[in-house]
């Protein structure tokens, strides 16, 4: 019966953690960073569990896209001419010509269910976008400070108490991600010329800034009684501040992608799915752990060391 129960323990979400060890308290350096991240790599996986449903109204959307009804259309606008020369004149050429564009591609049929349902999706996901990078990005921060950390108590606990600014922070945040995001697409289909190019890596730097910008949003919502405007400028300076921090967090998110990409490059050739499935398991809380690592140590330097000890409770003091 006890071995029973050791087996389910790495993903009980409020079982009591192992407490503060020897060391825990130390910097939070480069040094450091593995031996907190295997101490805490089994909360990390509970934390997961949570945090996953941040992307899995993502793949649900694009599941009903795919598999929906759908009509066929061509998308290569020499269709017509190599249909009426196949037609009028039909020859070997003309046919080759035919087949060489007359590929075609599956949309879903209008005003059919796909919209309806992934509209529900889309509205959702948008209603609860920051809520749930509220709840995750305390759990993350417990994790980093070594505070104890009860999974699904903390992750409502923070929700309900940054309740209305976390919604309004979280339409602003996924406003912006969208617009870079269609800005990346349409940029890059489009960069004919040297000035579109321009914008073209324009887009990519600010996509870099303002994902960098998102390591310090949420950590400062969460720790402090602040206005959004002043939260969005403090993450702006602290993209600089904490710049060092910042790019061996983005490396190592990226490391994390490398090797996961690099196990599913390897197990591809014998079918096996394993690596596909993989990142639903731990890459949301790891590489929000990476992150919030990098960043709460600069928040903390700039803005918790600073204060008196004896500073009566402010708009800057953080919150419990």
């Amino acid at each position: 019966m006890e071995a029973k129960k050791r087996k389910f323990k790495l993903f009980d979400m409020n079982r009591d953690g192992k407490g503060v060890e020897k060391g825990e308290d130390g910097p939070k350096n480069f040094r450091n960073f593995f031996k907190y991240f295997k101490r805490k790599f089994g909360k990390l996986l509970s934390v997961n569990l949570l945090m996953v449903f941040q992307i899995l109204p993502i793949i649900a959307a694009v599941f009903v896209f795919l598999t929906g009804p759908t009509r066929s259309t061509v998308i290569n606008v020499l269709y017509p001419t190599a249909y009426c020369a196949a037609f009028m004149s039909p020859s070997p050429a003309s046919d080759l010509f035919l087949a060489t564009v007359g590929q075609q591609l599956g949309v879903p049929v209008y005003n059919s269910y796909v919209y309806y349902v992934i509209g529900a999706i889309a509205l959702v996901y948008l209603l609860t976008f920051g809520w749930q990078n509220v709840g995750g990005t305390y759990l993350l921060r417990g994790l980093v400070r070594g505070d104890p950390v009860f999974v699904v108590s903390d992750y409502f606990y923070a929700i309900k108490k940054n309740f209305r600014q976390g919604f309004f922070v979280g339409l602003i945040d996924i406003s912006v991600i969208s617009l870079l995001f269609w800005n990346l697409m349409f940029y890059s289909q489009n960069s004919y010329s040297s000035l579109m190019s321009v914008f073209y890596v324009a887009v990519i730097a600010l996509i870099l800034v303002y994902f960098t910008m998102r390591y310090y949003v949420y950590l400062q919502l969460i720790t402090f009684d602040l206005k959004t405007w002043k939260i969005i400028k403090n993450s702006l300076i602290f993209t600089v501040l904490g710049i060092k921090r910042n790019v061996m967090a983005a490396l190592g998110i990226v490391t994390v992608l490398a090797l996961n990409y690099l196990l599913f490059y390897i197990f591809a050739p014998f079918n096996i799915i394993f690596p596909l499935i993989l990142p639903f398991f731990y890459f949301m809380a790891v590489s929000g752990y990476i992150a919030t690592y990098a960043a709460y140590p600069v928040i903390e330097k700039y803005m918790i060391e600073p204060l008196p000890e004896d500073t009566e409770q402010s708009s800057d003091e953080p919150a419990e």
